[in-house]
């Protein structure tokens, strides 16, 4: 009860709470952990973090043409863009998802263009939108800025509008596989590719890329860093920046978990139990994530916001809840595969 309640006012509980997650779930007792962790990652971005990447003023408009998305204005655009994801057990999946886009900047059509791509958060109903209002922070005193600005923000696999990939024999997936790092990583790499592609074919070549994680997300954006610095990456651009929101501790980086106690637990979770929980976090309109979000995840309930709740609700219902499996794969251990050579 004192470590809860410490977690409880605490900038950080997010990174507590990965330290906790491995040998909890290594243990038999899952179900009674289950509701205390499972938006362990759904924090939301602090006032610094959000200072930190200033943006500048952007008209939001809506649009399903991934190529009316390059423009030299600052506009915020929706697209959709669809990608092959291959099992490692060598089942052909295949996700379409979108993303949003933020270009930004009144620099000429020639200037630099310094790309950043934001990694959402896993847990209940998390997805590209955890970063709206983010995406719609004015800085009005940054006009003059010589480099144009872009920003990417995807649904990871799992998430929001990639919950329901198709088998390659064309039929649905009702239960999604148990997702790894490396499915997050390549599904980033292979969009930042794309993007450069058809950015560059609009006259807009990415100088460089600056990769954005939160908390337990922080080995994806380490290993794409790590591929652009190896020289394996699919995409040209450099990596020149990593920014970690709230990191685990060092210990969650340096021990990796055990991989048949992290497929064990991840079926155990796929079963009645995190069907249980899904069905109890989701009911009377979100109530346990409200509660769970106040308590645990900011400091002061009002930075919430109005949509905090209803997001993650209407999120979390999409694609008949599949979503839910990213989440017990997150749960389970899956992101903590050991990241010292990336460190």
């Amino acid at each position: 009860p004192s470590s809860l309640g410490r977690l409880a006012r605490s900038d950080h509980c997010s990174s507590l709470f990965c330290d906790m997650m491995a040998p909890i779930f290594h243990r038999r007792s899952v179900v009674p952990f289950v509701l205390a962790i499972a938006c362990c990652d759904a924090f939301l971005p602090t006032a610094d973090f959000r200072a930190a990447i200033s943006l500048l003023p952007a008209a939001v408009l809506t649009s399903s043409d991934a190529d009316a998305c390059q423009n030299d204005t600052g506009t915020s655009a929706r697209a959709t863009y669809q990608t092959l994801y291959t099992m490692n057990e060598g089942e052909r999946l295949r996700f379409q998802y979108d993303f949003d886009e933020l270009v930004c900047g009144n620099a000429p059509a020639t200037a630099p263009t310094h790309a950043v791509i934001l990694t959402h958060p896993i847990g209940v109903g998390i997805g590209r939108w955890y970063y709206d209002r983010l995406l719609e922070s004015p800085e009005k005193d940054n006009n003059d800025r010589p480099t144009r600005l872009v920003f990417l923000v995807p649904d990871l696999l799992g998430s929001g509008s990639a919950s329901a990939p198709i088998a390659s024999d064309g039929s649905d997936m009702l239960q999604l596989p148990l997702l790894k790092v490396s499915d997050w990583a390549n599904q980033m790499q292979d969009l930042m590719a794309d993007y450069e592609a058809r950015s560059e074919s609009k006259g807009h070549p990415i100088g460089q890329w600056t990769v954005v994680a939160n908390g337990g997300c922080s080995p994806i954006a380490l290993e794409v860093a790590q591929s652009s610095v190896e020289g394996t990456a699919p995409f040209t651009a450099k990596v020149h920046n990593v920014v970690l929101s709230s990191p685990p501790r060092l210990s969650f980086f340096l021990e990796s978990t055990d991989p048949e106690k992290v497929k064990k637990s991840y079926r155990t979770l796929s079963g009645v139990a995190g069907n249980l929980f899904w069905w109890y976090a989701l009911r009377k309109d979100g109530r346990f994530i409200q509660r769970f979000s106040e308590k645990n995840l900011v400091g002061r309930a009002e930075n919430l916001g109005d949509e905090w709740t209803k997001n993650c609700v209407a999120v979390a219902k999409l694609n008949d809840g599949r979503s839910r499996y990213s989440t017990f794969s997150f749960l389970a251990g899956s992101l903590q595969e050991g990241c010292k050579k990336s460190l």
